[in-house]
């Protein structure tokens, strides 16, 4: 009996957890799995591990073999949001965007290149992590821009490295997008964040929403769901 063709592969689709039976589906077969029906009427992208989004064509195949939980993300396709990335217009065919994506399209060197979204109100500008997702879909046009950045430092999230600008704070939100790209989709689930190996004389601690740590070389991030709020 080929046991490999009763073995089961796990991946998330819009933040719900499914198991699918072949080890390379197609973009429609992960589109009906999700429910997700006509699946023509929609687009599926897969969260690279390096923050990249990448589009998934229904008929191309994704390699599931020797795989964590792969996780996925879909939009509808009747609508183009626009925005402004280094004073050059674009058009993306979904709603949200990683960092990581955005330094792609502004074709700049990813690691060395700090990524910001521009502020409405003449507050500070935002920096976008690479993992970090941004929503289109607000009122206004968001505008991006990219800058040189300082001297990077390791952190570790759920046991996987991250570059992070030297001597610059992370905010809960950032910490979590790390491991939960599309956190921000899903309001009601609220997240733990601890941190080890930190600054000073606070080297352990918690971080709740809308805080923010500076980080160190070596500083360690938990990130857990509690549950929903």
């Amino acid at each position: 009996m080929n046991r490999e063709c009763k073995e089961s592969y796990k991946v998330k689709i819009d933040d719900k957890k499914h198991k699918i039976d072949d080890a390379e589906p197609t973009g429609r077969q992960l589109l009906d799995k999700s429910g997700n029906r006509p699946v023509e009427e929609f687009v599926i992208f897969v969260f690279l591990d390096n923050g990249l989004m990448e589009e998934i064509s229904l008929d191309e195949t994704v390699d599931l073999h020797g795989r964590g939980v792969e996780k996925f993300i879909t939009f509808k396709t009747d609508r183009l949001f626009r925005f402004e990335l280094d004073g050059r217009t674009f058009e993306w065919g979904a709603n949200l965007i990683t960092g990581l994506t955005l330094k792609k399209l502004a074709k700049v060197n990813v690691e060395k290149y700090d990524l910001f979204l521009e502020s409405r109100d003449e507050g500070k500008n935002e920096r976008i992590g690479d993992r970090e997702s941004v929503d289109l879909s607000e009122e206004g046009l968001e505008r991006f821009f990219t800058k040189k950045s300082n001297k990077m430092v390791t952190i570790i999230v759920e046991g996987v490295p991250h570059e992070w600008p030297k001597n610059q704070s992370i905010s809960y939100g950032e910490v979590v997008a790390f491991e939960y790209p599309n956190y921000e989709q899903n309001p009601d689930i609220t997240y733990s964040v601890m941190y080890e190996k930190g600054r000073g004389s606070k080297p352990e601690g918690t971080l709740s929403s809308g805080a923010s740590v500076k980080v160190k070389e070596g500083m360690i991030f938990n990130v857990s769901t509690t549950g929903q709020s």
